[in-house]
């Protein structure tokens, strides 16, 4: 038996809102990604809390905003004695899991956002 066609989802817009001014981009994406990626780069190895990772970033974004912040980070704390990963694949972990996400099937903008 053959496998049913999929069909592929329509969109009606695409819009990019890097500066907050549509919805809140830096509490509902930003910040739950940099957690995922803090979260999985401690885990294999970066010898730092999640607390400290968040204070770097503000601290390297401030002074290098186009920087890899995540490499950076390697720099900074290293990594645990032990560590079963290497520099190299904590960096990928860390990469993967704050670029490679799921986006919220519904995202609402700001009151008056489309009156205006």
């Amino acid at each position: 038996m053959a496998e049913p066609i999929k069909k592929k989802p329509t969109y009606k817009a695409l819009i990019f809102d890097l500066d907050d001014t549509l919805f809140d981009t830096t509490r509902y994406c930003l910040k739950p990604a940099l957690q995922s990626a803090f979260d999985v780069m401690i885990k294999a190895g970066l010898n730092a809390t999640i607390e400290a990772c968040f204070e770097e970033r503000t601290r390297f974004h401030a002074a290098n905003p186009r920087g890899d912040f995540f490499a950076s980070l390697l720099e900074t704390f290293g990594t645990r004695e032990g560590a079963r990963s290497s520099r190299a694949e904590i960096l990928d972990a860390g990469k993967n899991a704050f670029y490679v996400r799921n986006v919220e099937k519904n995202i609402f903008v700001f009151a008056h956002v489309k009156e205006t």
